[in-house]
């Protein structure tokens, strides 16, 4: 079986609460003496294995010195359904609340969507094959483990899921910076997806014409556009400001 390398202190303490089975942890042996007391009660109550390395170690493991004196060996990334978001929806009896990203290349940008989407209650988040970045253990750790928590599935095409997901009576919102409707004046209470364009380029044309409706976050600064995981942030909370009503 495939496993994935995670690193960073809420990634590892996520992937124990989650679904993905933890299979070695290492220890950075530089760490204050009982920083980590809480963890290894974990790892020894649940048998799982764990063992302390230097800083240098962890930072070759992880490809990284964000590693915050932790590591995790964990079973692979399992993505998800359209299929299988849609039913989280209806277990819970929500209106479909779904995420759809054209393009996001940035890992910090996909780990906090990924957060936000799981803290406003998201049923998924789908994203490209192509010309976008996965759950890298980047993406775990600026997720603060939320991907742990949050289906995300992998599709071919966004305009044909956009389609699919327009016969499933869901709304499909797209963010565009040159709309002329506030997305403050669009409903959101029932089943919606919200779709954010990449980097740079934003969304393609083929997923702008899928859209039902674009809109766009009112600016009173200088600059003319907004970071792509902040955006989708305001629009995700947008939801749930109106379903909270």
């Amino acid at each position: 079986m495939e496993r994935d390398i995670i690193y960073g202190r809420n990634a590892v303490l996520e992937a124990l609460r989650g679904d993905r089975a933890v299979k070695e942890v290492f220890i950075s042996n530089s760490v204050p003496k009982g920083a980590f007391n809480n963890m290894t009660a974990t790892l020894k109550a649940r048998r799982i294995p764990f063992h302390f390395r230097s800083p240098e170690w962890l930072k070759r493991t992880a490809n990284s010195d964000s590693h915050q004196g932790i590591v995790a060996i964990i079973d692979a990334v399992r993505y998800s359904s359209l299929g299988e978001i849609l039913g989280i929806a209806k277990s819970r009896e929500e209106p479909p609340f779904i995420i759809v990203l054209d393009g996001i290349e940035d890992p910090q940008n996909l780990g906090s969507i990924i957060r936000s989407a799981e803290c406003a209650g998201a049923h998924g988040i789908i994203i490209p094959e192509h010309r976008a970045v996965g759950i890298t253990p980047a993406v775990v750790r600026v997720a603060a483990g939320a991907t742990e928590h949050m289906k995300v599935a992998i599709v071919d095409k966004i305009s044909k899921i956009l389609e699919e997901l327009g016969e499933n009576g869901v709304k499909v919102i797209g963010s565009d910076a040159q709309a002329k409707v506030k997305y403050c004046n669009v409903p959101m209470r029932e089943g919606v997806a919200i779709v954010i364009g990449g980097e740079g380029e934003g969304m393609k044309r083929s997923t702008a014409d899928a859209c039902d409706v674009l809109v766009s976050i009112p600016l009173k600064g200088k600059l003319n556009s907004l970071n792509a995981a902040v955006s989708a942030a305001i629009l995700m909370f947008e939801v749930v400001r109106q379903r909270s009503k």
